[in-house]
């Protein structure tokens, strides 16, 4: 198909080496991105090709972040999950239902093999965008209620301050996450560490939004006590 082409990848679990298709940059340009930052692309969605999968093993991975795996999650992924896999090539052409449960996936293995929290939270919130576009909005919240819940349990046992802009914006998305399900005290204290951090003032982007957000979660609380 027009605008993808091909890369190699070897995969950590097996070693089988295999194709992972990918869309070319100058075919994903955003449209728009919603307040969480969920992106809309003219074209192509890289958002689809982001997720590896080993046909041999039936390993997956985010393809932007090569795993660095122990020996022993190897092991407990070869115990769990490789003798229930049957070899298919899920690398090709992608539609939202192919990106669907290439992410589930995703989610399945970093759980069987006791992936960081940080990486768990990040599958759960691509799950999230893809059931948005579908506009499935009770399975959009399903996975933005367990991305809250892993990306609060990295804060509390990761370190997560190498992480720059990453951990950054995951401060800003579990504040307006918050904001989204009406938990305006939440989503102000997430909104506050985001002001707070040392790093804001190199983040342009995210410290505007984070303004924006802030002032209207401030104001959502505030009527909501006038409510009460």
């Amino acid at each position: 198909m027009q605008g993808l082409y091909e890369t190699e990848i070897k995969c950590p679990i097996c070693d089988y080496e295999y194709q992972m298709t990918k869309v070319l940059t100058r075919r994903s340009r955003v449209t728009k991105r919603d307040e969480d930052f969920c992106p809309y692309y003219k074209d192509l969605n890289p958002i689809f090709y982001s997720v590896s999968v080993c046909p041999n093993c039936g390993y997956a991975s985010f393809d932007s972040t090569r795993d660095d795996l122990t020996q022993n999650q190897k092991e407990l992924y070869r115990l769990k999950v490789m003798p229930k896999w049957q070899e298919k090539n899920l690398n090709q052409h992608r539609d939202l239902d192919d990106a669907i449960k290439t992410y589930k996936l995703l989610l399945l293995t970093y759980k069987m093999i006791d992936a960081k929290e940080s990486k768990i939270a990040k599958a759960c919130l691509r799950l999230a965008w893809l059931y948005r576009y579908r506009i499935d909005e009770s399975k959009e919240n399903r996975f933005l209620k367990q991305m809250i819940k892993h990306n609060e349990l990295a804060f509390e046992n990761e370190d997560l301050s190498d992480a720059g802009r990453q951990e950054l914006e995951i401060m800003y998305i579990l504040g307006e996450t918050y904001r989204k399900f009406g938990e305006f005290r939440k989503a102000i204290n997430w909104f506050s560490k985001v002001s707070n951090h040392e790093d804001i003032n190199a983040n342009r982007v995210i410290k505007l939004k984070n303004r924006e957000q802030w002032s209207i979660a401030t104001e959502e609380y505030r009527k909501g006590k006038e409510y009460v």
